[in-house]
């Protein structure tokens, strides 16, 4: 179990993370745009910065309001989806390299990536969110933020898999 002080900590520590992949996220988008891509689907990034950082914001309001840590079972289980969130979201962004971004984008004369985890299915980054923004609350016991944040995010997801899914055929039909 982790106390409240280990969990704000953790909570800081992703949060850390998140600004770190924003600032790559700029410079990928940087590099991707001077090969001539441009972005699509500005609506549902305004959604998915919103969603994220209306996230960490519950987590503290919650947690300060009932912070508690769940049974032994739960919290394993919790940490194992949340370790393994990050391996997927580390390493999408390790295999992407440089078209790893938080936008999406259409890149003229790309093709899609299937090497890696992306030979198993085609968007390990967003299991890994969806396992991070489930797990991440359970920790503390949040259940009101990993409900709904968990349906939030699927629904902004879901979105965001069909624009990315689009844009991904259109990068191809410049070959």
């Amino acid at each position: 179990m982790l106390s409240p002080l280990a969990y704000s900590i953790l909570v800081g520590v992703v949060i850390i993370q998140r600004v770190v992949e924003l600032s790559l996220a700029s410079s990928h988008a940087r590099k991707l745009m001077q090969k001539g891509a441009y972005a699509v689907g500005e609506k549902n990034y305004f959604k998915m910065k919103l969603l994220h950082t209306s996230f960490f914001f519950a987590l503290a309001v919650e947690g300060l309001w009932h912070y508690s840590p769940p049974g032994k079972n739960l919290f394993f289980s919790a940490i194992v989806l949340f370790l393994l969130g990050q391996f997927l979201r580390l390493s999408s962004i390790v295999i992407l390299g440089e078209r790893w971004t938080t936008k999406v984008y259409v890149v003229p004369e790309h093709s899609r990536i299937r090497n890696g985890l992306y030979c198993f299915f085609p968007h390990p980054n967003y299991l890994g969110v969806v396992l991070e923004l489930w797990a991440l609350p359970m920790l503390g016991g949040l259940w009101w933020t990993a409900v709904i944040f968990f349906l939030a995010n699927l629904y902004v997801l879901s979105e965001r898999v069909k624009i990315e899914n689009e844009a991904l055929l259109l990068s191809e039909t410049h070959l």
